[in-house]
């Protein structure tokens, strides 16, 4: 049964809850957790009264680069991954807040597949049944910093440059997504997870060859791009397929 998880912070308490399909600005209080499941409770939230938290504890935060083909990039024949710092996740709504050393932004809107058991030197089958579900990331790269810097941790480990959420697609199987990107309201990027040169299914076994893959570890997928840099004051959107959409504002 495929359903939506968000989690939100409602008086300094943390609560999980769906969304009302349809009513976008109100959510239904859930009981239970991802291990036990989940049941309703009847008891409705409305946006206005809540913060947004990223839906679940994420453990490590992969990313791919060049999974989509490129007319500017030739194609990637390997797959090439990378991690993020765990300072890097922003709930959605939430201002991203660049460090004065970082002058503008790449948006790049993703799927992320959420991992649900434990993996280590799985096969594609295997990799396969190893899905929790599927959430929408905003894998930013920082550009135009001073001093010019190369260092991948600043590039996209710096606070914020990961927005994750709001919403957890629970849904173990295998699937194509819709991914559109815009910035202050235009299209800046669009594409479907099937374009992408390195399936899931082997993203998850190459990484589980070089790392033991646990429950929640989150590997962004890539983007469909083009890649086009952004300033601060620009709303960035993301929306996925049957998972909503995922918004912040760079200040």
């Amino acid at each position: 049964m495929k359903s939506l998880i968000g989690r939100v912070s409602l008086n300094g308490e943390s609560v999980f809850v769906s969304p009302d399909l349809s009513n976008p600005e109100k959510f239904e209080r859930l009981i239970g957790d991802y291990e036990k499941g989940f049941r309703k409770t009847g008891d409705f939230l409305l946006s206005k009264d809540v913060r947004f938290q990223i839906p679940f504890e994420a453990g490590k935060l992969i990313g791919i680069g060049k999974n989509y083909p490129s007319a500017d990039e030739p194609e990637e024949k390997h797959i090439s991954f990378f991690l993020m710092a765990s300072n890097a996740p922003l709930p959605h709504l939430e201002s991203l807040v660049l460090s004065k050393r970082i002058g503008s932004l790449i948006p790049e809107g993703e799927v992320a597949v959420v991992i649900g058991k434990k993996l280590k030197n799985a096969s594609v089958e295997e990799a396969k049944v190893s899905i929790l579900g599927y959430t929408i990331c905003n894998d930013f790269s920082a550009r135009d910093t001073t001093p010019p810097e190369s260092n991948a941790a600043i590039r996209k480990s710096s606070d914020g440059l990961l927005p994750m959420g709001p919403f957890i697609l629970l849904e173990n199987g295998l699937r194509e997504f819709d991914i559109r990107t815009y910035c202050d309201g235009n299209l800046v990027q669009q594409g479907n997870t099937r374009q992408m040169i390195h399936k899931i299914p082997d993203l998850i076994s190459y990484i589980s060859d070089f790392m033991t893959l646990n429950p929640f570890d989150v590997i962004s997928t890539g983007t469909p791009g083009p890649k086009l840099k952004v300033e601060r004051g620009t709303t960035v959107k993301v929306e996925v397929e049957d998972i909503g959409y995922l918004e912040n504002k760079i200040v």
